[in-house]
């Protein structure tokens, strides 16, 4: 764990790549793919899926992590999840080839409804990873 940090926003994220779960959705995730991730935070996975030459837009409510992702490069926007609005209008056109939810669909009020939502969002090729906590 990093414990050289001062603020939840400020992992170098060492720790985190190592992870076997990080691993895995790295593992799945195919290089030079167009992706989106629900609820991004601060961009930890979102970076090592750019340095797989992706493009990652993220989406999370807290906009100090949003600031962070940002820093990482990724394409991050604040936005509440429970309203499509919120993360519809930042995306409008764009497909993806992949969308993340990983520990994010447990939050919403409606997950059924937003996986609904999400998948008008997959280009042909489709693939959607989730991760419920049970």
């Amino acid at each position: 764990m990093d414990y050289n940090k001062t603020s939840k926003y400020d992992y170098d994220g060492s720790w985190f790549k190592k992870h076997r779960q990080t691993q895995f959705i790295l593992d799945q995730v195919p290089s030079n793919t167009r992706v989106l991730e629900f609820g991004c935070h601060s961009g930890l996975l979102s970076q090592y899926l750019i340095e797989k030459g992706c493009v990652v837009t993220g989406f999370d409510l807290d906009e100090k992590a949003i600031e962070k992702a940002r820093e990482r490069q990724v394409c991050a926007y604040s936005a509440d999840l429970n309203d499509a609005g919120s993360w519809q209008k930042h995306i409008k056109e764009k497909r993806f080839d992949i969308i993340l939810f990983i520990h994010i669909l447990e939050h919403l009020y409606s997950p059924h409804d937003m996986l609904k939502m999400a998948v008008e969002y997959l280009r042909a090729s489709l693939k959607t990873q989730y991760d419920i906590n049970i």
